[in-house]
């Protein structure tokens, strides 16, 4: 727990910073919205997918997502600079604090999209609830939390998974196919998603 803390207060941090942008004046980088980034990643998936029951749980999912990142708020206290893929594997701890790997993923974006990364490697552990518990109450150290509720988190983390698996459908099609392999893979970021979400 303390461990989540310290990560909540290194992202409360990191977003309190970015508040110091003069918002949407110094951002150099455009917003694209949940629902366009949604839209992309579908796009691909659905090329890639073979059996109707992947393409059906790919719509179930979208839907969820879509329905639930729709209300990520707006505003230099909800988006501006944010890291991109804050996941504890990047994180370094010393001295009780938590320090961050890899800027190479910055961009502007929500700031709960940002958190949800977090929010999501803390999940399927005995003690998620409590961890989780304490990255927010880190982050709320700081600096407000946004506006997102877990069910917005979660669609936060099943967009990146989608976005994930997109990305290896593109990959794949820029080396003359999708393989089988790859095909399994996609299904299963998508079952991830799914069970993510109450759909």
């Amino acid at each position: 727990e303390d461990e989540a803390a310290a990560a909540g207060r290194l992202v409360g941090a990191l977003h309190a910073h970015a508040e110091t942008f003069r918002w949407p004046d110094e951002l150099q980088m455009a917003l694209v919205p949940p629902a366009d980034r949604l839209l992309h990643a579908a796009d691909a998936l659905t090329t890639a997918l073979d059996a109707a029951d992947d393409r059906a749980r790919l719509c179930d999912v979208v839907a969820a997502v879509a329905d639930r990142t729709s209300a990520a708020g707006n505003g230099p206290e909800e988006i501006g600079p944010v890291h991109g893929d804050l996941r504890l594997r990047r994180l370094r701890r010393a001295a009780g604090e938590a320090g961050v790997l890899g800027f190479g993923n910055c961009r502007t974006g929500s700031f709960a999209d940002d958190l949800s990364v977090l929010w999501s490697d803390l999940g399927g552990r005995e003690a998620t609830p409590a961890l989780r518990a304490a990255l927010l109450d880190g982050y709320a150290s700081v600096r407000r939390a946004p506006r997102a509720t877990p069910d917005e988190l979660e669609a936060f983390a099943s967009l990146r998974c989608l976005e994930g698996a997109a990305r290896l459908v593109v990959d794949a099609r820029t080396r003359r196919g999708v393989p089988a392999e790859v095909v399994e893979q996609v299904g299963r970021e998508i079952r991830r998603a799914a069970d993510a979400l109450p759909l």
